[in-house]
């Protein structure tokens, strides 16, 4: 839950501002139940008393994308694919697709096939591991590291979030060949920190090991999200601390020990 603002806050520069900010992690301006879902529905509240989703839309030089209902069937979205590679001259990933402000278009793709399939569908080369690929676990290493490269990262993606990207076939060798996330996460040299005898006792630990999943899913995560990201400190959050973020107050950007 966002803290409250005072009185006057919501000026339309305040408002532009707090939802570029947020266009720069989503991909775009969410939804009003997204806003809720990361803790924003302040400045959805903000943004409705200032002329609604539209006018702000509009005023950030945003295309309106509300689709009717059954927009999204496998034609559309091959249609939707076809005009931004022919304005790009190829597909882009979905760093690229977040950053032209098509996140629609990019989860779309996920729902209905996936990436793979539609480059199949476009008859664009194809991004398919010949046999035994995912099997070797170098190659894998490799995958992951570029996957860190080039979206600047420091750490292996969480489950959830490489799948948002639509790494799901590393995600699966992973699981699947390579001990999954927590084992493999080892072997790249990034410890798990919250293997560590009693390290998740102390809250600020906690809060740092949060944070750093905020910053790669961009909001505070849901129970679903954090069984994606650790399943270690899922279990520790369920046991020991209502971890809402509602119910703690926020000091110098970490969320207070609950205790």
């Amino acid at each position: 839950m966002a803290e409250m603002k005072p009185r006057g806050y919501w000026t339309l520069e305040r408002i532009l501002e707090e939802s570029r900010e947020i266009i720069c992690v989503e991909g775009d301006l969410p939804s009003e139940p997204r806003f809720r879902e990361i803790g924003r529905y302040d400045l959805f509240k903000a943004i409705k008393r200032h002329g609604g989703l539209r006018k702000i839309r509009d005023t950030l030089g945003l295309e309106q994308r509300r689709k009717e209902d059954g927009y999204w069937t496998k034609e559309t979205v091959l249609a939707e694919a076809r005009e931004v590679i022919k304005n790009l001259g190829y597909l882009p990933s979905q760093k690229e697709m977040y950053s032209l402000g098509r996140a629609d278009l990019w989860n779309q793709l996920i729902l209905h096939g996936g990436v793979e399939h539609f480059r199949n569908l476009l008859g664009l080369d194809s991004l398919q591991k010949p046999a035994g690929f995912w099997q070797d676990e170098s190659n894998v290493m490799e995958e992951v590291e570029k996957v860190k490269g080039e979206n600047g990262l420091e750490r292996m993606p969480s489950q959830a979030k490489l799948k948002k990207m639509g790494h799901t076939s590393l995600v699966t060798a992973i699981d699947k060949y390579h001990g999954g996330f927590y084992e493999f996460r080892k072997r790249l040299g990034e410890e798990p920190l919250e293997g560590k005898k009693g390290y998740l006792k102390d809250w600020e630990n906690v809060s740092t090991m949060l944070l750093e999943i905020v910053g790669e899913i961009g909001h505070f995560p849901s129970q679903s999200e954090l069984i994606g990201a650790e399943k270690t400190i899922t279990e520790f959050c369920n046991k020991q601390v209502s971890w809402r973020p509602s119910s703690h107050k926020r000091k110098n950007g970490l969320w207070a020990n609950p205790n």
